[in-house]
């Protein structure tokens, strides 16, 4: 027998292409500044008490000469590429998973075509979170964890009500078997 898809995810990390958007844009605004501003420098001689002008030739010179706003800016700058990278790196994995729940098991595809599959009948727990649209999944033995699921709250709608059956299908039959004690 076919198994029927009850709900599918529909991952949506607008929060995380903004936020990534927002720290690229960083980057490129700190870069450019670093690249293009030429700062002056002044050398105080005290032998002959004349103060001396020079121009770098680029912003990330005077950091790494130890102008201190400059070297601010590159450190800033060296924060921010990791982070960056971080959450690009996660908008790819979220953009190629999915989460679905049958009525049989929930099942969870990530990227690589790594699958996890737990039967709704071994499933203890489950839980949503609105501030990230997350979704968590457990058994006694793994567990599924989702965010930016922009229909988490038909995943805990359906949940909710499979598991109460299973627990009333559970419940008649341990009536039934009680009464023949």
């Amino acid at each position: 027998m076919e198994e029927k898809v009850l709900v599918r995810s529909r991952i949506k990390c607008r929060v995380l292409v903004a936020i990534t958007a927002i720290l690229s844009i960083s980057v490129v605004v700190i870069t450019l500044f670093l690249l293009l501003m030429q700062p002056r420098y002044y050398i105080y001689d005290s032998i002959t008490k004349e103060v001396y002008e020079g121009i770098y030739a680029t912003g990330f010179e005077a950091a790494v000469n130890g102008e201190e706003g400059y070297m601010l800016l590159l450190k800033l700058l060296w924060m921010l590429l990791p982070i960056e990278v971080i959450l690009i790196i996660l908008c790819v994995i979220l953009k190629y998973s999915e989460l679905v729940i049958t009525d049989r098991n929930v099942r969870a595809k990530w990227l690589f075509g790594i699958e996890t599959v737990l039967p709704l009948y071994k499933v203890t727990s489950y839980g949503t979170s609105a501030l990230f649209n997350a979704v968590r999944v457990s058994t006694c033995s793994s567990k599924i964890r989702f965010v930016c699921v922009e229909n988490y709250q038909e995943f805990s709608h359906a949940l909710s009500v499979l598991i109460n059956d299973r627990q009333r299908a559970t419940e008649i039959s341990e009536d039934i078997f009680s009464s023949y004690k």
